[in-house]
């Protein structure tokens, strides 16, 4: 765990990079853990937050509250259910790796950003 710990680790990157194909957060949280989103796309989530913060209506902020507490749910399982079982079953096919693999191929390059003060 202390590995995974001190690591990002992208799970879009990792799940192309296994297997060779993109696949989103939904359609892997209905695959692995019969957890979906609760809106169809990312961006009804932005025009929520645009619209709660220019109008203030309060349904607007639950339910992009709502959204954003399943997402984060969403990957947290993911990636529990990545770590526990080490496989994923793909068009029949048994696909097994292990948890440097997930740091491994999850690693997202990051880039530093410099200020304007030096």
């Amino acid at each position: 765990m202390e590995k995974i710990n001190n690591k990002s680790i992208d799970l879009f990157l990792f799940m192309r990079s296994l297997t060779g194909k993109r696949m989103g957060l939904n359609k892997l949280g209905t695959a692995l853990i019969n957890v979906s989103k609760t809106l169809d796309v990312g961006a009804q989530g932005e025009m929520l937050w645009k619209k709660y913060q220019e109008t203030g209506d309060k349904k607007a902020l639950e339910e992009f509250k709502k959204y954003c507490k399943n997402d984060v749910r969403m990957t947290a399982l993911v990636l529990l259910y990545l770590l526990h079982y080490q496989k994923i079953f793909m068009e029949g096919e048994e696909i097994n790796f292990g948890i440097n693999d997930l740091i491994e191929k999850g690693k997202r390059e990051v880039k530093e950003v410099k200020n304007n003060n030096g």
